[in-house]
């Protein structure tokens, strides 16, 4: 019982409305001490698998951080050789007085710390650069061995001279301001710069050219260069043309030792002993140096030998685990890209007891471990997460629908969380808030307070709008009839019925005025064809109001006879009235005049009467027909007025039939005749029109005005 007890509460507790806060903790709290115990009790499991994969990983991302360094060193020096190609023709000629030469190339070596000499050949065997004591490792003269340099000296500028005999080999030592402190003329001069590996291949490539790994001078190191000739273009005469050629003035040539490299790649450790080596083709190491590997103590050169026989057998296997002298050892080879000449390789080898001494013990129970720990996980955040995130898409998507206005929605979102609950409750709150709100103001206004984010003002505009005006004939005998619950129905029927049509045909419904519908296009949403809007909305209201009468007439219920006024002006729109109190509206005679045309109707029974104005809008495929001339009170001016019958092309509802189609094009002929002046004529044409249609009133109005001479 107190277990029962206890769980009881426990679940009240937990059915309680939490904050999102408390939840959010809850969950983080659980997944750390969780955690934290798994770590605690397996500090010392690992799986073998997993530090395998692990220890092949960090080779291979050392070789491709160590791949990466050649290519953009190989890049650079690309680079720094073709610029140099590019505008050396405009320093010619090369000699040691072309100080302008000297800077440039004393500059460049200096700041890429990756350039060990930068320097440049000439046709005739003759060669200026600036070389790197610190790369050369050259702590003495070279013609006193047993003299050292001046501890000041970081470069030598030298000058190899063959256009004077004999030829002059001149080492100029100079400052890290290359400012010359000593000099030495090197005897038993042997450097040709045309016999050199860069030179060479530069020129016959006519290219940028990579050396392979070799030696530079005796006791200077080796390493790889890059040559690119320059050429300075000349013309000569063939026959009576020009003919373009280019001149070799020179080979610029940048050396690059594995010096530079030796200390990077050092650097890059596996596990606790391992090495990264570059290797050439046959397996040789070329980084580090020789001096670097350590022959006695690991083997290296030995090592790497074997390593790199097993991956020639298999070079789709790039890892290998082998046994070397009584230890065994993990190895990663891949091939560097082709950036310098010739093919070389990088090697990652380590010692596998740097990462599984004492561990292989307790591998399957730390893979056991890892399982269960990914699984909790996984399952408490996929609880939380779906906890949180869930009901907020939801109300996310509720607040996007009342944003776009789609106020039909009643969902509701279920959640333990307080703060979701109050928002809900306030999302269904504004919802109907903004659905009542849209009841009073056009929705289109609403939507554009909305987007914009502001807050409904007094004031108007300008604008042409097309306006309709509709109204029941004979309402007030209808009202005097029925009680009120029954003509409230019956008219809340009729204003949901033409509202709807006007809505769909993106009007703005102004006011109900009694029985009437006042209703205008072109604001707030611009419309270029807002009369031909007006005019299908009527046209469609028309047939509707006739289809609900023949419904009506079969159930003894009123009809609802509707007239309608359509006319195109100028108004004033917008929001009308106090700070308090306002409506959006239109106002100006435009609106008068769409009135007057509704009562017009009356007079010459017919459904939809349009101004002139609204006509001149319309295209060819709207049925009208002129119906007179008639005065406004307002201006005592005359306006041609139309009754809108149909369209030619459309919804079979609001299509003109032929025999109206004939009657409106007849008319319009005999209207024609009669404004001219021709009465005679125009009263034998409204005869031949009468005896067709003989229930057409406003030919009986145009005959009898003939026959009274008016």
């Amino acid at each position: 019982m107190i277990r029962s007890g206890v769980g009881k509460q426990f679940v009240k507790i937990w059915n309680k409305a939490r904050t999102l806060k408390i939840d959010i903790l809850t969950f983080f709290l659980s997944l750390i001490c969780i955690s934290f115990l798994i770590v605690i009790s397996s500090t010392r499991s690992k799986n073998y698998k997993t530090i395998l994969e692990f220890s092949k990983y960090v080779a291979d991302q050392s070789a491709a951080i160590v791949s990466q360094r050649f290519q953009d060193i190989a890049l650079a020096s690309e680079r720094a050789a073709e610029i140099a190609a590019g505008f050396f023709p405009e320093l010619a000629p090369f000699t040691f007085q072309n100080e302008a030469m000297i800077n440039y190339l004393s500059n460049v070596n200096k700041y890429n710390k990756n350039f060990s000499n930068l320097y440049i050949g000439l046709p005739n065997g003759g060669f200026i650069g600036v070389l790197t004591l610190e790369f050369a490792d050259q702590k003495t003269y070279i013609n006193d061995p047993l003299k050292p340099l001046p501890k000041e000296a970081e470069y030598v500028l030298r000058y190899v001279d063959w256009s004077v005999d004999p030829p002059t080999d001149t080492w100029y030592y100079q400052t890290a301001d290359f400012k010359t402190i000593s000099q030495e003329e090197v005897k038993n001069l042997n450097f040709d710069s045309r016999k050199r590996p860069w030179y060479i291949g530069a020129v016959r490539a006519g290219s940028l050219f990579w050396t392979g790994f070799y030696p530079f001078l005796p006791d200077v190191g080796k390493g790889i260069s890059i040559g690119n000739p320059i050429y300075a273009p000349s013309t000569a005469q063939s026959n009576s043309s020009v003919v373009e050629k280019k001149e070799l003035i020179g080979v610029i040539g940048i050396d690059l030792t594995m010096v530079f490299l030796d200390e990077f790649v050092k650097s890059q450790k596996i596990g606790v002993h391992g090495k990264v080596f570059i290797l050439d083709d046959k397996g040789k190491i070329i980084v580090p140096t020789t001096a670097d590997v350590d022959v006695s103590s690991t083997s290296d050169a030995g090592l790497v030998s074997m390593l790199f026989q097993q991956y020639s057998k298999d070079p789709a296997k790039p890892d290998n685990i082998a046994d070397y002298q009584g230890m065994e050892y993990l190895s990663y080879t891949s091939k560097l890209p082709e950036v310098f000449s010739g093919d070389w390789y990088i090697m990652a080898v380590a010692p596998s007891d740097d990462f599984f001494s004492g561990m292989i013990s307790v591998q399957h129970h730390v893979l056991l471990l890892i399982v269960a720990i990914l699984f909790l996980s996984a399952l408490l955040v996929i609880y939380f997460a779906k906890k949180v995130s869930f009901p907020i898409k939801k109300l996310a998507t509720e607040v996007d629908k009342i944003c776009q206005l789609e106020l039909q929605s009643e969902t509701r979102i279920s959640s333990q969380i307080y703060e979701i609950q109050q928002i809900d409750s306030a999302i269904a709150s504004m919802r109907r808030v903004i659905r009542s709100f849209c009841k009073y103001v056009p929705k289109e206004i609403v939507k554009d307070l909305i987007d914009n984010n502001e807050e409904i003002a007094l004031g108007g505009k300008k604008k042409e709008v097309t306006i309709f005006v509709s109204d029941i004939n004979n309402f007030t005998t209808i009202a005097e009839a029925l009680p009120i619950d029954h003509l409230t129905a019956l008219l809340g029927e009729y204003f949901d019925a033409l509202s709807k049509i006007i809505l769909e045909y993106h009007g703005t419904i102004d006011k109900f005025i009694g029985d009437g519908i006042m209703a205008f296009w072109g604001a707030p949403i611009e419309f270029e064809d807002h009369a031909e809007r007006a005019c299908i909305a009527a046209l469609r209201c028309e047939a509707l109001t006739a289809s609900l009468n023949q419904n009506r007439s079969a159930s003894q219920q009123p009809l609802f006879l509707t007239r309608f006024g359509i006319h195109t002006g100028t108004v004033i729109v917008g929001n009308i009235g106090t700070n308090e109190r306002m409506n959006y509206t239109a106002i100006g005679n435009a609106v008068n005049i769409s009135d007057r045309l509704q009562g017009e109707s009356k007079q010459y029974q017919v459904a939809v009467i349009i101004s002139q104005e609204t006509r001149e809008k319309l295209g060819d495929n709207f049925v009208v027909r002129p119906l007179d001339l008639i005065v406004l009170k307002e201006n005592k001016a005359k306006i041609l007025i139309y009754e809108l019958a149909g369209v030619v092309d459309g919804a079979h509802e609001i299509q003109a039939s032929k025999e109206k189609r004939e009657l409106c094009q007849d008319f319009t002929a005999a209207f024609k005749t009669l404004q001219s002046g021709d009465l005679e004529r125009a009263y034998t044409l409204f005869f031949e029109i009468a005896k067709k249609h003989p229930n057409d009133y406003p030919t009986q109005v145009h005959l009898k005005r003939i026959k009274e001479g008016k």
